[in-house]
């Protein structure tokens, strides 16, 4: 839900929306948070106060009156998710385009790198096995720490270093040998780090890219992965 991830999000809607559209780029409403309060949610525990947060947020973008809404972020899903659920607002959650993606690879069992929020969240990991039959492996502590390190103190600030890829290639390896088939690049920055050239031997699942692409397929007509006021629903027979 950084600035960058923000920015990456509308550069690649805009860019996939012209390449099926015939130019026409899309009429995107944007409700940027402040990171500030982002990471005091976040470094605080405090997802009470991050759900009132997003909740006026998410007021503030149904004035705009969407057809869908995507939330920028995987960490920030455990508290857009229980808001959004409430409402009668049609959303796609970041899990399912991934989650479809890996199952159409054909793959059971794959990594998830991201904050230590998204690594540790047993919610997410399990929409990952009950809607789309995903196992989900996450680093050990000590590269969780340092994934974490690297995405909210470097990534999320803008700072891409040769030296933070090559840590996170190593967990990525770490990850491969314990029997990952793929790995789920389950932060919104990730995609500033690693992308499928870094990775060429093992397929990689960019929630950033597949979150636009589900939501490119929908102005297309597909709304399969479109969820509006409940927490499943569509997703399981996608």
């Amino acid at each position: 839900m950084s600035n960058h991830a923000t920015g990456e999000y509308y550069r690649l809607l805009n860019d996939q929306l012209a390449e099926v559209n015939n130019g026409n780029t899309g009429e995107i409403a944007i409700v940027s948070a402040n990171y500030g309060n982002i990471e005091h949610f976040v470094f605080n525990d405090l997802w009470a106060e991050a759900e009132v947060y997003l909740a006026e947020k998410l007021d503030r973008l149904e004035a705009a009156k969407p057809d869908v809404v995507l939330c920028a972020s995987n960490s920030m899903h455990l508290a857009f998710e229980p808001v959004v659920e409430k409402r009668h607002t049609p959303y796609i959650h970041i899990v399912d385009p991934t989650g479809h993606a890996i199952r159409e690879a054909g793959l059971t069992r794959v990594g998830l790198l991201g904050t230590r929020f998204t690594m540790n969240s047993r919610k997410m990991h399990q929409r990952y096995l009950d809607l789309w039959g995903v196992e989900i492996i996450v680093p050990d502590e000590q590269d969780r720490d340092l994934i974490d390190h690297i995405t909210l103190q470097e990534l999320c600030h803008g700072v891409v270093s040769p030296e933070s890829k090559g840590e996170a290639l190593d967990v990525v390896a770490d990850l491969e040998a314990r029997g990952a088939q793929g790995i789920i690049l389950g932060c919104t920055e990730l995609c500033l780090l690693l992308g499928p050239d870094d990775v060429p031997h093992l397929p990689t699942f960019d929630t950033t890219a597949l979150h636009i692409s589900a939501a490119v397929d929908f102005v297309r007509g597909d709304d399969r992965l479109v969820l509006v006021g409940r927490p499943s629903g569509l997703a399981r027979s996608a």
